[in-house]
């Protein structure tokens, strides 16, 4: 096995108005296609909405999966990863709890 280095930068942004302000970061980091992953209970929300009219605000696409499960198991990361290399994403949003930060950092990965 080759000896390899890696690293995976996390920011969680966190606090009032934060939704509101995805676009502005994406942009920051010189991202145009973005995929959200969250859960269920998410799909419907104001706070999805708000992340989505912020990328569409500045001009960043987006795919939204709002159906991560707790505990994610390779199957869904694999079915993820798929997604995301077949759309060309060059960034992962997870948006909520641990489990949907946690299998956007694997889809990213």
């Amino acid at each position: 096995m080759n000896n390899f280095n890696f690293n995976l930068p996390t920011e969680i942004h966190f606090g009032r108005d934060v939704e509101n302000k995805a676009g502005e970061l994406c942009k920051k980091f010189g991202k145009k296609n973005v995929l959200i992953l969250c859960d269920a209970f998410l799909k419907d929300s104001e706070l999805l909405c708000k992340v989505e009219n912020s990328l569409e605000d500045n001009g960043i696409s987006f795919i939204t999966m709002a159906d991560v499960l707790p505990n994610p198991v390779v199957s869904d990361i694999r079915r993820r990863t798929k997604i995301a290399v077949e759309n060309d994403v060059d960034f992962t949003i997870g948006l909520g709890g641990g489990s949907a930060i946690d299998i956007a950092k694997a889809v990213a990965f």
